[in-house]
């Protein structure tokens, strides 16, 4: 769902983006799915159980996703925080961890600000009256 609300957010100022956004929510949701499975039935899953492909992914999407809301007029802090909580999460899943978990967290969370940008921006009234929603 946060995919889909970024896409129809962003798409008439940066389609291409907004379909990366899109698409990657779509394929951290097929890896998380994946993650789940290895946990429910791990003998017909294989090795799937490396946390830096989901987390990657994760990572990879706020980043394309902060540009692209960048690109579609959203709020400073709304894109800033996307955006360093992309970073953080990718640098949670290099194989040095270079920055300590404790220290990233904070900008971790900053995808939070996006939650509740989302849901505040879905709660507006539309041009016809109704609800974006």
């Amino acid at each position: 769902m946060v995919g889909w609300g970024l896409w129809l957010l962003v798409r008439s100022r940066s389609p291409r983006l907004g379909l990366a956004v899109l698409g990657l929510r779509a394929g951290y949701a097929v890896v998380l799915a994946a993650a789940a499975l290895t946990v429910t039935a791990p003998a017909a899953c294989g090795d799937l159980s490396g946390r830096w492909w989901g987390w990657s992914v994760f990572a990879v999407h706020l980043l394309v996703a902060a540009v692209a809301l960048r690109c579609a007029g959203a709020p400073g802090l709304v894109w800033v925080a996307t955006g360093l909580a992309g970073c953080a999460y990718l640098l949670s899943v290099v194989p040095w961890q270079a920055v300590p978990d404790a220290v990233l967290m904070p900008f971790q969370c900053g995808e939070i600000v996006l939650l509740v940008w989302l849901f505040v921006v879905s709660r507006r009234p539309a041009p016809d009256g109704g609800t974006t929603s």
